[in-house]
């Protein structure tokens, strides 16, 4: 949608189910605040944060550096988000003035009914029995949402966004301590195979932090998805395999079918807009996600109050806002779900007169308890209230590009490590239990996010992007955290925009919120906790507890003579970090590992991972480069061919140190006299397994042993492997 219009006219969620425990935090990390005037990246992990910035740093926009972030959190943050998962971004094209919405949200599966999540007696299941196996996993969307993205607004060929995650993927990286500490609180992680083998030890303990992760069989995942496309990820053996691993659970069976894997769509959306305090147009996500809306709400019912004359985090301005939540989540309990199935009056809900009505329900001195949905116009059906869980594991990204494009994406697999079923590393997801498990209330009314074949689950994630009067954008965040992503979103958007706090300052504001019972929730060891008596006199009833958002943002000031200074940060409950430059997301990297904890041999590393020494050789990209049609010819080596830009990529690795070899690439199946036989020199550690080059000769997907491939030769016993011809179309490497 074009922002004009809009800047014209702006002048305890209860559930019965038993929730799964909340993703771990890291522990409380201060960060500072990072300030460039070019570009910045915000998000949960110092290796994405790299491999964002050197997209950028190669003339990419904001959705190439997104795409290669993402990938790189599948590896290293596998517990929040990854392509097993879905998620929703809102994009900013400076120099069109666009804002435009993707919904990669999951979908439930053709032969997916009102009883999907019901019991053998007719009542909902228990959450947890819901979760683990094939029941709970919907079609992922993340895939086709960011090819749709790229499509768009890409820079940088879709294969080059992926190179960072293949490294990693087939070198490894060192557990962090938040991901150990997930795999150590998840008790069926490690009962589940294949995710034991590769989260735990051969006994079945976790794997500790700063142990080493290889995920070679996610990086031919990746390989076949860089060279083919999404298709190969929603077509042919990935697709088989996800469908296989989701119908054979032993205990726990899904209904998805490949038709259901073939025939997903990501879906552009407008986003859903609102003035505050007629100075800001604040804009997020629409249904399917209660996200945009519920921050919409909770901002145009606080705008009544003045908030800039309340200390921060005091006691009035912890009730005022947490009342206000309270009536944000009744009326998404009754209302919000997938506007495909469901006429969600959402215009209706983000109305100031409806607001305005709804705020008198605010009592400054006493709180309301649990409140009841109201009715905003459009509101044609009364629907049942929504119950569903909705739990925190999931993660999220800002970034702007070096031309003022930006990208406030956040995605998820649902709750930690989804449905803890593996296929080819990686997760799938769990996120049909986002759908209500009862499609009725106790009164018989049907609920809005009842599960339909086809349909979207509701869901609360929040990407935000926040404009001035002028159409600028100033502030861009989200925040993974379950149901609590709104209330982490509109902290942070009312630290900065009435409290004119830093960004820093704001996300390290303590969270508290409430959703639809009488219970506000305050953060455990922040200054809100010494809030409780003063609440419990206003009514409220408190809960003390663990608030593990991960909110990561920035904002943009301008000056006078046109230029401007971005200044990012990221939450000191995770691992995240905010970067400019590639130097500062390497020191974060290097900040996540103790050196000392890397076996001795493995001490001389790079720059870019203190245990580097114990990771595979990974030559990338060019050591193979093919200039010509055909792989066959002009093979070029070492340093011309990267000064060529080479069309090859090779990767080579290696479980042992051993000499080098010299390598020779043969392509069988070729005539003699058109096959070249230079040989090229590679100081590798050892050729053992496999080596990747692309060439651009078509071949078909899914061809078994015999087409004709490139072979790597060395002179170790143990050196020699296939890797694919044509575009990467092999449905495996070796």
């Amino acid at each position: 949608m074009l922002l004009a219009a809009w800047l014209l006219s702006a002048g305890g969620l209860a559930s019965a189910q038993t929730p799964l425990a909340p993703e771990t935090a890291s522990g409380w990390q201060d960060k500072p605040l990072v300030h460039s005037n070019r570009r910045m990246i915000v998000a949960a992990h110092p290796l994405a944060v790299e491999a964002g910035l050197q997209m950028l740093a190669k003339g990419g926009s904001a959705v190439d550096a997104a795409i290669a972030a993402q990938l790189v959190l599948n590896l290293v943050e596998p517990q929040s988000s990854g392509i097993g998962g879905g998620g929703f971004m809102l994009h900013y094209a400076a120099r069109s003035r666009r804002l435009d919405t993707y919904d990669g949200r999951e979908t439930a599966p053709a032969a997916a009914g009102a009883d999907l999540l019901l019991g053998a007696d007719g009542r909902p299941l228990d959450f947890r029995t819901a979760v683990v196996g094939g029941r709970s996993v919907g079609t992922p969307g993340l895939l086709r949402m960011l090819a749709l993205a790229h499509r768009e607004h890409g820079r940088l060929s879709w294969s080059t966004l992926f190179l960072p995650a293949i490294r990693i993927a087939y070198g490894g990286f060192a557990i962090s301590p938040r991901l150990a500490r997930s795999i150590e609180a998840d008790v069926a992680l490690c009962r589940e195979m294949p995710a034991r083998r590769y989260f735990c030890d051969e006994r079945g303990r976790p794997k500790p932090a700063g142990a080493r992760l290889r995920n070679p069989e996610f990086g031919d995942v990746l390989l076949q998805i860089a060279f083919n496309g999404a298709d190969a990820f929603y077509r042919g053996a990935i697709a088989h395999d996800i469908v296989a691993t989701v119908r054979n659970h032993p205990g726990n069976p899904g209904r998805l079918e490949m038709a259901d894997l073939a025939g997903y769509s990501a879906v552009r959306r407008d986003a859903v807009c609102a003035g505050y305090r007629g100075r800001w147009t604040v804009c997020g996500m629409a249904a399917p996600s209660s996200g945009g809306i519920g921050v919409l709400q909770t901002l145009g019912l606080v705008e009544r109050f003045d908030l800039a004359a309340l200390e921060p985090q005091s006691a009035a301005a912890v009730h005022l806002i947490s009342e206000a939540y309270r009536l944000a989540y009744a009326d998404r309990a009754r209302y919000v779900a997938d506007p495909a199935f469901v006429a969600v009056p959402q215009a209706g809900l983000i109305d100031p007169r409806y607001l305005k009505r709804r705020a008198q329900a605010i009592d400054p001195r006493r709180s309301l308890g649990e409140p009841q949905p109201g009715l905003p116009a459009g509101a044609v059906e009364l629907a049942g209230a929504d119950r569903a869980a909705d739990l925190p594991a999931t993660t999220h990204m800002s970034i702007i590009d070096d031309a003022g494009n930006v990208v406030s994406m956040t995605s998820s697999i649902e709750s930690a490590f989804g449905s803890k079923q593996v296929v080819r590393g990686f997760l799938l997801n769990n996120q049909l239990t986002d759908f209500s498990f009862a499609p009725a209330d106790a009164q018989g009314r049907p609920v809005a996010n009842r599960v339909e074949a086809g349909k979207r689950p509701r869901s609360t994630m929040a990407p935000t992007i926040v404009f001035d009067r002028q159409g600028r954008v100033r502030l861009v965040v989200g925040s993974p955290g379950g149901a609590g992503i709104i209330q982490y979103v509109t902290k942070v958007l009312i630290g900065v925009l009435d409290w004119r706090l830093d960004i820093r300052e704001a996300i390290r504001l303590g969270n508290f919120g409430a959703m639809t019972s009488s219970t506000t929730t305050l953060e455990r060891g922040t200054p809100v906790e010494s809030l409780r008596t003063a609440l419990q006199k206003r009514g409220h009833a408190i809960r003390i507890d663990e608030q593990t958002s991960g909110l990561h943002g920035f904002t943009v000031d301008y000056a006078a003579n046109g230029t401007h200074r971005i200044s990012g940060a990221a939450d000191p409950r995770r691992e995240g970090v905010a970067a400019g430059e590639p130097a500062v997301a390497r020191m974060a990297v290097q900040s996540t590992v103790n050196p000392a904890s890397c076996p001795a041999e493995s001490r001389d590393g790079d720059e870019a991972d203190p245990c580097a020494g114990t990771r595979p050789a990974l030559l990338y990209p060019g050591w193979f480069a093919d200039q010509c049609r055909f792989c066959h010819r002009s093979i070029r080596t070492g340093r011309s061919a990267r000064k060529q830009k080479p069309e090859v990529d090779a990767v080579v690795w290696s479980d042992n140190r051993v000499s080098s070899s010299q390598v020779r690439l043969v392509c069988p199946g070729i005539p003699m006299d058109r096959r070249s036989s230079r040989q090229v020199t590679a100081k590798v550690h050892s050729i053992r397994l496999t080596g990747m080059a692309h060439c651009r000769r078509p071949v078909h997907a899914d061809r078994r042993p015999g087409w004709p491939g490139c072979v790597v030769t060395g002179s170790a016993a143990n050196a020699r492997a296939s890797f694919p011809l044509g575009a990467g179309r092999t449905r495996r490497l070796g």
